[in-house]
């Protein structure tokens, strides 16, 4: 019982402190200055800022997302999925659809396909990062063969060691 107390009190600060990495490298991607040769390649200003913008905005989820990513999937190795998607889910509902469900009437075609694609990448981004991480090979001594570390290996006897 108290195991799982403790958890959901980790689970929920986890969230806590994701929604403010979250928030932090959001604003300060948002404060990356465009390169000239962005605008010059890109053929009309609207679609470089908007294309500048999704990418700074898609790399600081990513960043933000890899720490608890990992953290998900060591703590909860049988329930990586719930945990993820509650995690996302509730931050998703606590800070992005309350504006999102304001705004999306009166809002244009553009900013509704763009409110579209960071609630997707909100909502998939987490549970996405923590089944990669899942899959990553183990470090750990303990969870490979033995013939798979150079120094885990048996001693050969001596009469193949002289060959």
């Amino acid at each position: 019982m108290w195991r799982m107390i403790l958890l959901v009190a980790f689970t929920v600060a986890l969230a806590y402190a994701y929604a403010f990495a979250l928030t932090v490298l959001i604003g300060l991607s948002m404060a990356v200055p465009m390169p000239r040769f962005w605008l010059e390649t890109i053929p009309t200003q609207i679609a470089a800022t908007l294309s500048w913008m999704a990418i700074w905005h898609t790399l600081a989820v990513f960043v933000a997302s890899v720490l608890p990513a990992l953290v998900i999937s060591r703590l909860y190795p049988r329930r990586w999925l719930i945990a993820s998607f509650a995690i996302t889910l509730a931050l998703t509902c606590l800070t992005f659809l309350p504006a999102l469900i304001a705004m999306f009437p009166g809002a244009s075609p553009r900013l509704r396909l763009i409110w579209v694609f960071d609630c997707l990448k909100y909502l998939g981004m987490l549970p996405l990062l923590v089944w990669i991480a899942r899959r990553l090979p183990s470090n750990n001594a303990f969870e490979r063969p033995l013939a798979a570390s150079s120094r885990l290996r048996p001693a050969r006897p001596a009469a193949q060691r002289e060959r």
